[in-house]
């Protein structure tokens, strides 16, 4: 697999993302009502907003990220693909042998 530009660059903002997600999420850091940037101070009404759009970005981050993953290598898309098929032959198999005789 070669990594392109693209790919690194979409790998970093997914890492990125998580990592604050995750400190946001489970370490305990909380989002002020005030944010001061660039000498500005703005106060957010609801701080539930903030935590949406961490999540936002992070699922954007991350499609964007498998979007890339996918195109590094060609007949990576087709082994998915084949991997769900066997997949759902191996459910549909499991589910008939776990059918009882009425």
């Amino acid at each position: 697999m070669s990594m392109n530009e693209g790919f690194i660059r979409q790998r970093r903002n997914l890492m990125i993302s998580s990592i604050g997600l995750f400190l946001v999420s489970i370490g305990g850091i909380t989002l002020d009502k005030k944010i001061s940037i660039m000498g500005a101070e703005l106060q957010i009404a609801n701080s539930l907003i903030l935590y949406i759009s961490i999540w936002g970005m992070y699922l954007y981050f991350f499609v964007r990220y498998f979007q890339y993953y996918l195109e590094v290598d060609d007949n990576l898309k087709d082994y998915w693909i084949k991997d769900y098929i066997d997949y759902r032959a191996t459910c549909k198999s499991n589910s008939q042998i776990l059918k009882r005789p009425a």
